[in-house]
Order: structure tokens, then sequence, then C-alpha cells
């Protein structure tokens, strides 16, 4: 298994599948990331407003708030509003779903993903 750096960049991975998470949580740790989880939206802006993170890592359909409810409260913060945001979705494509939003999402990916594909936006989207 490929392990890099990481830079000590945190991430939040949003799912509502717990076997999806756990994966997710592993595959990332064992490449250097801080990571934490959330099982739905709502928990997503707990963890938020507890620890920002460097990028989310969000599903789209989950119970209680979806990921586009979630995107949209993220960006009416001014303190969160620029956190990157890649969807991860078994749907696609994903543009209807922000149609009249106003919103665009940051980057999106189909599950299942490609790890190392994954790696790659990660740290092309947090590089400082």
């Amino acid at each position: 298994m490929k392990k890099s750096a990481g830079k000590n960049i945190k991430i939040l991975v949003v799912d509502d599948e717990e076997s999806i998470r756990k994966l997710m949580t592993y595959i990332l740790r064992e490449r250097g990331f801080i990571v934490r989880d959330a099982g739905n939206g709502e928990e997503a802006l707990d963890r938020v407003a507890e620890d920002k993170p460097d990028i989310i890592l969000l599903d789209l359909a989950m119970p209680r708030m979806n990921g586009l409810q979630a995107y949209e409260r993220l960006r009416e913060d001014p303190s969160t509003r620029n956190i990157p945001v890649i969807f991860l979705s078994a749907r696609f494509p994903l543009i209807p779903d922000f149609k009249n939003t106003g919103l665009t999402p940051v980057d999106y990916i189909e599950k299942p993903c490609d790890i190392e594909y994954l790696v790659q936006r990660i740290e092309a989207l947090t590089s400082r």
C-alpha cells in the first residue's frame, strides 16, 4: 500500500454507510492523513464546528440532512465557506442536484472511487 506524507491534512469523511466511513478512514489514515467521520449532514456540521477540517469528503444521499443541504449550510457560514468539498456519490451526474441552488461543487468522484485518484485530488485541493 502506497503511503503519502499526508502533510497533516485533516479530512472529514461524511457518509451514512458505516462500512464506507470505516474503510475510507482506514485507507486515508494509512496514507498519513488525519481523519474524522460523520454519519450525516447534521453530524458533519457539528464536527466542523468542533474542529475545522482542511477538506470534506461528502456523500449526497444521507438521512436527516443530505450532502447538498450540509454543503449549502457550509457555504452560508463565512468561517466554513472556503473548506474544499469533494462529493463522493454513486449518483451521477450530480449537476441536476445543484440546479437552482446557485452552488457549484468543488469536485466530485463516483463511488466506488479509485483511492489513488482521490488522494491526488485531496492533495491538489489542500496544497499549501
